[in-house]
């Protein structure tokens, strides 16, 4: 860290308390805006800011500073690796497209400019070149996001097959991956796979202190395989423990899967009750939104 910024953080952070009370981003920021007065064309800086103008939505700001490091070092790969960004949260995909693959042709990959410019390409269903982009970033950075994102790209192309074998080898690689192992779970049902679904779910039920969802998602393994009675009994096993919980400690994640539970009991009327109830009291709960449109189409007019 330069000398000069590395003094004018040193006062930042022994400034009078009020000074310090939008600690954070912005605060970082009024520290390099300082230093950018006496060298207004130091890059380093100029990419520091621009990151952080990002991180708090201030993109026109932030474009401004890459302009001006564009303009002093253009061959700074950084400037377009952060600008993609910029530009994707925009919705410019062809420019944050030219921006990613840019910085890529100028030197070493990064996981962050191949994720980005395989979002781009896998949203214009360009499949293939966004694949190759994600096992590239895979080899960067084991993340369960992108092992999502690559099997989510499979599934939609119909791959199946292709997609199980994402999610192992990302369970084998995150081993506690929740999100991972869930999605595999639907994979294998999706693919007539019941006992590998079952098992898996098993296996994580071993060690979850409350069992529910997993019990529900067991429950679809076993009404896909024809095994509607022991369906049923998961079913029910989920909704006494939800009942429990609720007892317990109230909360509307709890309730929300519990009317995901009635659902799936073909109780519709009294899910649509307690999502009705839910969404009433968390608007931004998307699931439970999602589930009240499922539950009134099914209760009809009750």
């Amino acid at each position: 860290m330069p000398r000069r910024l590395l003094a004018a953080l040193c006062l930042f952070a022994f400034a009078p308390a009020p000074a310090l009370a939008h600690d954070g981003p912005s605060a970082e920021i009024a520290v390099l805006d300082v230093e950018l007065k006496n060298r207004p064309n130091d890059v380093d800086l100029l990419l520091q800011r621009a990151a952080l103008h990002r991180r708090l939505g201030n993109l026109a700001s932030a474009l401004a500073d890459l302009a001006r490091a564009e303009s002093v070092a253009p061959a700074r790969r950084e400037i377009y690796l952060e600008r993609g960004l910029i530009r994707q949260e925009q919705g410019d995909a062809a420019g944050a497209e030219a921006d990613f693959s840019r910085y890529l042709d100028a030197g070493p990959p990064s996981a962050l400019a191949l994720e980005g410019r395989a979002q781009i390409r896998e949203a214009s269903r360009r499949f293939s070149l966004a694949r190759a982009d994600y096992d590239a970033a895979l080899k960067l950075r084991g993340s369960a996001d992108l092992y999502l994102a690559r099997g989510r790209m499979d599934e939609a192309e119909g791959k199946l097959d292709r997609a199980a074998a994402g999610y192992e080898e990302g369970l084998r690689a995150l081993s506690g991956a929740v999100t991972l192992r869930i999605a595999l779970v639907r994979v294998e049902i999706a693919r007539k796979h019941a006992e590998r679904a079952v098992e898996l779910v098993d296996e994580a039920m071993a060690s979850a202190p409350l069992k529910a969802d997993w019990l529900l998602l067991r429950a679809d393994a076993h009404a896909a395989a024809g095994r509607h009675g022991a369906a049923l009994r998961d079913r029910e096993s989920a909704l006494r423990e939800l009942d429990e919980t609720l007892a317990r400690r109230p909360n509307d994640l709890a309730r929300t899967t519990r009317a995901r539970a009635l659902l799936a009991l073909g109780r519709a009327v009294e899910a649509k009750k307690e999502l009705e109830g839910v969404v009433a009291r968390s608007s931004r709960l998307e699931e439970a939104q999602k589930l009240l449109a499922e539950a009134r189409r099914r209760a009809g007019g009750k």
